[in-house]
């Protein structure tokens, strides 16, 4: 189980860098083993976990083979716990499924991701 006391909580005020706004949503990972990579999502499903098979590989123990999936829904993406041991965490709440919004961040073992996808605002040029 993952312990509240130490969940990221990053300043959400500015969650892109002014001119680099994706045309393509973009998973950021804030902290954890893959700190530090971006994921662009333009397929329209993604898994999330241990196995070497994954979109997104997690080696550690607190996450399942089979984690979660983030699944493209009409114009939204989806983040989905697979039935989990540690589960999923969503802006510190433990949920079974959510839907991602810009800024939001979510936590899959110590790995924290934040979504960014500003599509409400044009891009400055």
């Amino acid at each position: 189980m993952l312990d509240p006391e130490q969940t990221f909580r990053p300043d959400l005020s500015h969650p892109y860098l002014p001119g680099r706004e994706p045309a393509s949503p973009l998973l950021r990972v804030l902290s954890g083993s893959l700190k530090g990579r971006e994921f662009t999502l333009t397929a329209e499903r993604y898994t999330v976990g241990r196995e070497a098979q994954s979109d997104i590989m997690i080696a550690q123990p607190e996450v399942s083979r089979r984690h979660a999936e983030i699944m493209r829904m009409a114009s939204e993406y989806v983040l989905i716990d697979l039935k989990s041991a540690n589960g999923i965490f969503v802006n510190n709440l433990k949920l079974d499924r959510a839907v991602l919004h810009h800024g939001d961040v979510f936590q899959i073992g110590s790995c924290v991701f934040q979504f960014i996808w500003n599509r409400n605002e044009p891009s400055t040029p």
